[in-house]
């Protein structure tokens, strides 16, 4: 789930996790049950930047972590 690109049929912006908020774009992201605001930007292209930062800090390690032990896992069985 971590790694679907596809939107909410009731996304606006266009980018998981970037919604209009009264006169900006207000970014947020869930992992592991909790939601982490990130705040509100003026500009969308600002908003957008923040959300792949979170996702890069946020998702990438656990990616990496969950990938390396599937391949280890993987590779065991194949002995």
């Amino acid at each position: 789930m971590l790694e679907s690109k596809a939107l909410r049929k009731d996304n606006t912006s266009g980018v998981t996790g970037v919604v209009r908020f009264h006169n900006g774009w207000r970014t947020q992201i869930a992992f592991k049950g909790k939601t982490y605001y990130l705040g509100t930007y003026e500009e969308k292209p600002e908003a957008i930047t923040a959300r792949s930062r979170a996702e890069e800090h946020l998702y990438g390690a656990f990616l990496s972590q969950y990938y390396g032990k599937a391949a280890e896992r993987q590779g065991a069985g194949q002995e």
